[in-house]
């Protein structure tokens, strides 16, 4: 459609073996006079429409169906780097997490039992089968914790309240950085196409896919119309500080598409660094307990033959 071809011929175009029934609905609705963005927001991938929905009821078709394509597209890239940069990290851990758990369960009790036939000291080595136990038992709690508290946290209500606390008290938390990134990322795709900013805010307050987004629009919003100005509602709103600071001088810059791109660049190579650290963390502690088995194993299977050689 892009390229100058009508609806009708587009339908033609794309029609193949495996959507010709879907293809043919429409087009039997359309002749029945309805409006061709609600029957393709009702046939369109889940994905898609979330993000088609919102932008579709201030702008025309083409220009939703380009917005929720790109960012779906983006998304998808954003949750590769994520998962390529935290695949190993996470399965390293995960392992050596296990490992360290066996370990303590059946290889150290043995090695203790030998070691107490030969009247050895093994006061720090329980003390150190002790301190994995609590680790373990430490890292099931967390993750109960967590799991327990994203099941509360499904609510949109109680997300936004929590994440309305914590911005308060956390200013710049992660997840303050997450949901800026995602505000920024919508709202630069409104500013390309020409959409002011009301408008822009009034689009991004009906995503229901995005809570924490449609409520930071919401809350600029609500600003705004107590009369306070944008550089006033900025630094109200609950986001992130620098995003605040580029969106001010996007304000008055010619291009204000260029300093929110640089705003996404900027959290882009941010969050490769913290994948960096992160892998980098990870990877130290994992091989710190690995290394603490092996001279474990090795210190206590060698004490008999030591005690053995003194006699």
């Amino acid at each position: 459609m892009n390229n100058g071809f009508s609806l009708q011929d587009t339908l033609a175009v794309i029609q193949e073996k495996r959507n010709e029934a879907c293809i043919r609905r429409m087009r039997e609705r359309m002749e029945e006079g309805e409006s061709f963005a609600e029957i393709f927001r009702e046939n369109c991938p889940r994905a898609v429409r979330v993000y088609f929905e919102g932008f579709s009821r201030y702008a025309d078709f083409t220009d939703s169906l380009a917005i929720a394509l790109h960012i779906v597209r983006q998304e998808k890239e954003r949750r590769e780097q994520l998962q390529k940069g935290l695949f190993y990290p996470c399965a390293l851990l995960a392992s050596v997490g296990i490992g360290v758990r066996l370990f303590s369960l059946f290889i150290l009790p043995s090695l203790l039992s030998l070691m107490k036939e030969f009247s050895a000291e093994t006061a720090s080595y329980e003390m150190l089968m002790h301190a994995m136990n609590g680790m373990f038992a430490l890292l099931v709690i967390m993750l109960s914790a967590g799991g327990i508290a994203v099941v509360y946290l499904q609510d949109p209500k109680r997300l936004c309240r929590f994440y309305e606390e914590l911005d308060r008290r956390i200013p710049d938390s992660l997840l303050s950085c997450h949901v800026s990134e995602q505000f920024c990322r919508f709202y630069l795709e409104c500013v390309r196409r020409g959409i002011p900013t009301r408008r822009s805010l009034d689009i991004l307050k009906t995503m229901a896919a995005k809570p924490l987004v449609a409520y930071t629009a919401a809350s600029m919003d609500a600003l705004l119309m107590a009369g306070r100005g944008m550089e006033s509602a900025l630094a109200e709103a609950p986001a992130e500080s620098r995003l605040k600071h580029f969106f001010r001088i996007a304000m008055y810059a010619e291009e204000s598409t260029v300093m929110l791109e640089g705003y996404l660049n900027m959290v882009s190579i941010r969050t490769a660094r913290r994948i960096a650290l992160f892998s980098r963390a990870v990877r130290l502690v994992c091989y710190g307990l690995i290394a603490v088995m092996l001279v474990c194993v090795y210190g206590m299977l060698m004490m008999p033959v030591t005690m053995i050689q003194n006699i």
